[in-house]
């Protein structure tokens, strides 16, 4: 598929944890390695308090190894998303970004913030919480039931993150049933306005490349043969973004 860049989640178990996880970390460097840009997610479902949190990012920052790795940092994912984080926004801002950019920032690391998912309100709560002071780059995950509504969401957001080049790490035309778009007639034509209007912003990353639940909105589906949705394969195999 010639891919230039893979992001990977890399989860923090436990804030008090002094030893930064060797299975993730060794995952980063095998990309790197093969010639791919890595960027890594990093994630927790809570907060802790601020020293705690900038004593957990020296330590992983230490790895010099992991360092050299890793073409981005996005710290946290989908701040106004239950599943991925159960605390507050300013909690985030406070306890978690900025102490991750502090650190990070003093090794040179460009640093992306926490999507927000859905309404394009809660990424000006994060504007107005003051993310701008930490990130380099913004992020969103425009997922939507139709291109017109990606495309809507996704200015919107930009606009709300002027400034700030923007990254959508994950986003998809999420249409579930006998009317799903991956069997429609007018897919791939939705998805070229999508990508037409993604040219504007810094990167995107298709959500997901493979699935294995039996529905074809990957890339890949079926995960014993690895069958290519070539209507979906076709269309994103030639995008690329500066």
């Amino acid at each position: 598929m010639n891919i230039d860049s893979v992001r990977i989640w890399y989860r923090i178990r436990d804030w008090n944890s002094t030893q930064p996880d060797n299975w993730f970390i060794d995952r980063v460097k095998q990309y790197h390695n093969a010639g791919i840009k890595v960027l890594l997610t990093v994630l927790s479902n809570r907060s802790t308090d601020y020293n705690t949190a900038k004593r957990y990012f020296q330590n992983l920052a230490g790895r010099e190894d992991l360092r050299s790795a890793v073409s981005l940092w996005q710290i946290g994912n989908e701040v106004n998303h239950g599943p991925f984080w159960q605390d507050s926004m300013e909690n985030y801002v406070n306890n978690m970004l900025k102490p991750a950019s502090e650190v990070l920032r003093g090794y040179g690391a460009k640093i992306i913030g926490s999507s927000t998912t859905g309404a394009p309100a809660d990424a000006v709560k994060l504007r107005n919480l003051g993310v701008m002071n930490y990130i380099d780059y913004a992020a969103y995950h425009p997922y939507a039931d139709t291109a017109d509504e990606i495309i809507r969401r996704a200015r919107e957001v930009a606009n709300t993150y002027a400034g700030k080049p923007i990254i959508f790490t994950e986003w998809n035309l999420v249409v579930w049933g006998a009317n799903s778009m991956f069997s429609s007639p007018t897919m791939q034509q939705d998805l070229e306005r999508v990508r037409r209007e993604f040219k504007s912003i810094a990167a995107a990353h298709y959500f997901h490349a493979m699935i294995n639940d039996g529905t074809i909105n990957g890339v890949y589906h079926n995960a014993f043969n690895y069958t290519p949705n070539d209507t979906v394969l076709n269309e994103v195999r030639s995008w690329r973004f500066e």
